[in-house]
């Protein structure tokens, strides 16, 4: 008997269907426009809960309708095809598009600081001629003493680099020989000592570039050069600074 009225059931929302050409549940009435009209006070629609394994993948949901829905429960992947959990996806016909929300477009997308790092230490420079930067604060883990850097997630960021040393000034020194800041295929950038020639203070230089790393990839970090300079006795490496924001992936 309930097989009987299961199948009555389905039959007469096949019907209803058919001589409709729209279903409403919980309504009798549902609108004109609609195909499906869901009404309810206290539940929601719940999407399938899939396993992505990657935005091209079309094993775990064969041959995938062009805008199909479904909510991502995993994260899987790596690199630009990564798939994040808790997030809804769309199928556009080649690949799942995650689909964002107003706090993740603000928290995600728009530019933001993730990590920082400072040096609060001066030490004296006798005797050296180039070091790598010695961050002792750091925001977290994402950035190491030397300014390098871990991307959480995919996309482009913004580097910003800033020192101070205490050096004799020597304002008409060439850049091929001049003081520089290093950092392996992300910048090398020259400047000179500022001042009265010969006379001690404190230097400033500071960089700022743009890189597009994938999620999990790890920069190099960042080294100083006096170039052929040498510090006087009261010379000092002072504040060491690197800032990493995110900027985004708009493609």
């Amino acid at each position: 008997m309930k097989k009987i009225k299961h199948y009555c059931y389905v039959f007469a929302l096949i019907t209803g269907i058919a001589a409709q050409g729209q279903v409403g549940v919980g309504t009798a009435t549902p609108y004109p426009s609609s195909l499906l009209d869901l009404n309810a006070s206290n539940k929601g629609l719940l999407l399938p809960r899939v396993a992505l394994t990657s935005t091209s993948d079309i094993i775990t949901v064969p041959n995938p309708a062009k805008g199909l829905l479904v909510y991502a429960t995993q994260n899987s992947g790596t690199g630009s095809t990564a798939i994040q959990r808790d997030t809804l996806y769309k199928f556009d016909g080649a690949t799942w598009k995650a689909l964002t929300t107003r706090e993740k477009f603000i928290s995600n997308e728009l530019p933001k600081i993730v990590a920082v790092g400072r040096k609060t230490t001066v030490e004296g420079c006798i005797g050296i001629t180039n070091g790598l930067f010695n961050l002792n604060q750091r925001s977290s883990t994402l950035i190491t003493a030397t300014g390098a850097f871990t991307a959480p997630q995919t996309g482009y960021y913004m580097f910003s680099v800033r020192l101070v040393q205490l050096m004799n000034s020597n304002p008409s020194q060439s850049f091929n020989v001049s003081p520089y800041i290093q950092a392996p295929n992300l910048a090398t950038y020259s400047y000179t000592y500022r001042g009265v020639s010969g006379t001690a203070q404190s230097q400033r230089a500071s960089v700022l570039g743009v890189v597009y790393l994938t999620q999990g990839e790890l920069t190099q970090g960042f080294k100083w050069f006096f170039g052929t300079n040498t510090c006087p006795a009261d010379g000092r490496i002072q504040g060491q600074e690197v800032i990493w924001e995110y900027l985004g992936n708009p493609l």
